[in-house]
C-alpha cells in the first residue's frame, strides 16, 4: 500500500551539493579564525602604545582598547589597571561586567566629586 517512498535522484544530488557547499564554507571560516590571534601577555612596549591610543579617546573601556590594540579582554583589562596605576587614567565607574575609565586631564577639566571617581 502506501509507505515511504525512495527520493528522486536529483532531489538526493541537490542535498549531496548542498552539503558540501555548507563544509567547504565551514572549513573556509575555521582557516580565517585560525589566523587572527590575539597578544595574551602585557609587554612595556603594549603599554606605551596603549598610551598613545588613549590620548585620542574620552572613554575608555576594556573592549575598545582590545579592539585598537589586537588583545584579549583580560590583558585589556590588565593594562587599564596598570595605566590607572600610573596616574594616566582614572576610573570613572564600574560594575559587575566592565569597568569604564577617562584620561586624567579629562577628569580634571570636568571635576567630579571625589567619591564618583
Amino acid at each position: 500500500m502506501g509507505g515511504v517512498h525512495k527520493k528522486p535522484i536529483s532531489a538526493m544530488e541537490k542535498r549531496q551539493r548542498r552539503e558540501e557547499a555548507k563544509k567547504r564554507r565551514e572549513r573556509i571560516v575555521r582557516e580565517e579564525r585560525k589566523s587572527e590571534s590575539r597578544i595574551a601577555f602585557i609587554t612595556g612596549e603594549l603599554i606605551s602604545k596603549a598610551q598613545r591610543e588613549i590620548k585620542g579617546l574620552k572613554v575608555i573601556t576594556p573592549y575598545t582598547l582590545m579592539g585598537k590594540l589586537g588583545v584579549t579582554y583580560s590583558v585589556a583589562k590588565d593594562i587599564l589597571e596598570v595605566l590607572e596605576r600610573k596616574n594616566i587614567i582614572k576610573l570613572m565607574t564600574r560594575n559587575r561586567r566592565v569597568a569604564v575609565y577617562i584620561p586624567v586631564e579629562l577628569a580634571k577639566k570636568i571635576d567630579f566629586p571625589q567619591d564618583i571617581l
